[in-house]
């Protein structure tokens, strides 16, 4: 072999190597986003189908991916953990009442752990899930998270409305579940620097978002991006969403 094939060869091999090294850095757990799953809902972009649900978290399943919870997330980001290139979360926003009677069902037969994202004061009216299922779920792994009391677009909103939002949505649901309530999704994924801060203050141990943000990496713990999956999602595009790299080729949206 001669010096130039040589010298070639090495930096394909240096090339290779800092490939190998540099995409595992780019990981992000996915964190999924369901809205609704139900036959038919007003909302087709936030809806996903009972039959596709079960066909993905049957895919999820099948292809042994770890399902963690909001919780192991959160503790293991905090902790710079390196997780496994299979690991997921899932998480619901909205607290509708087919979340608890189609989605709810699916999880459990899987023994998945999910989040629900639930706006306090919309609970127990038509549509959404009563305290009973709410308590139900608390009690079988499901996570239960805030959503706001009212479900409002937190950058509309003023200081004082907004720390009752974020932090009195908190307090009802500690106050009805009897067990602390430490995560927050933003409706419609929007935030301020403000919100973030209100919701630190309020004793949030993270805060959930869209794919608004700052970064693609997850590191800020008050603006975790999530991954939005539709009825349609299957196959290839389902295996992207769940790769962990599908943040690196989404743009990173403005927070408000």
């Amino acid at each position: 072999m001669n010096k130039k094939v040589a010298s070639i060869t090495l930096i394909i091999l240096a090339g290779l190597l800092g490939l190998s090294v540099w995409i595992p850095s780019q990981y992000v757990v996915p964190v999924l986003m369901y809205h609704s799953v139900a036959a038919q809902y007003d909302e087709p972009l936030n809806n996903v189908r009972p039959e596709s649900f079960v066909r993905q978290m049957d895919f999820i399943k099948r292809h042994g991916y770890q399902v963690i919870s909001t919780s192991e997330l959160v503790a293991g980001l905090r902790a710079g953990k390196k997780f496994a290139l299979n690991t997921v979360v899932i998480t619901f926003d909205d607290g509708l009442d087919n979340n608890y009677t189609f989605a709810y069902p699916v999880l459990k037969e899987r023994s998945f752990s999910a989040t629900m994202f639930i706006p306090s004061d919309e609970v127990g009216r038509a549509g959404r899930v009563t305290w009973l299922q709410v308590k139900d779920m608390a009690a079988h792994g499901i996570v239960i998270g805030s959503h706001t009391r009212t479900e409002t677009y937190v950058p509309d909103v003023e200081s004082q409305a907004l720390w009752e939002e974020i932090a009195g949505s908190k307090r009802i649901l500690e106050t009805e579940l009897g067990r602390p309530v430490d995560f927050i999704a933003y409706p419609v994924g929007g935030f301020t620097e403000k919100a973030e801060s209100l919701a630190h203050s309020a004793g949030y141990l993270a805060a959930f978002t869209t794919n608004r943000g700052r970064s693609k990496k997850n590191n800020d713990l008050f603006a975790v991006r999530r991954i939005r999956i539709k009825d349609s999602d299957r196959g290839l595009v389902l295996m992207a969403k769940l790769s962990g790299f599908y943040n690196f080729f989404r743009s990173v949206r403005c927070p408000y």
